[in-house]
């Protein structure tokens, strides 16, 4: 599916945990730059292979996209964004979401991993 979207993808071999990046994409979306950051962990991951669930990594796609490393560095550190984060993720299991990318539905029904139009169409559809 990637590749028919023009889209450079490949499955790298390390499974990181990526709660570290949840919680980096929090910070980044407090500096308004959540899109600019989540494509750089897409990429990170999918094109590059580097694990997503080191804070090395996380720094440098901050750098690559101009925010500054070290308050993010700060912020995983200190653990700013966990408990969001973790609220977030259980708010997902209730939902039986247990991976990313995931979508949900006014609130109430979710799926996880790449979905096709029509599958996205029937989650709305859901809950209409």
């Amino acid at each position: 599916m990637a590749a028919n979207l023009g889209i450079k993808m490949q499955m790298p071999a390390i499974k990181p945990r990526s709660r570290l990046a949840h919680e980096a994409s929090k910070w980044a979306a407090s500096n308004d730059r959540f899109d600019g950051y989540g494509e750089g962990i897409f990429r990170a991951y999918f094109e590059y292979g580097d694990d997503i669930g080191e804070i090395e990594t996380l720094l440098e796609i901050a750098e690559r996209i101009g925010l500054d490393k070290d308050l993010l560095n700060d912020s995983l550190r200190s653990g700013k964004h966990t408990e969001t984060v973790l609220t977030e993720e259980n708010y997902a299991a209730d939902l039986g979401i247990t991976f990313v990318p995931a979508f949900v539905a006014d609130r109430k029904s979710g799926l996880a991993g790449v979905q096709s139009t029509d599958n996205l169409r029937r989650l709305v559809e859901s809950v209409i």
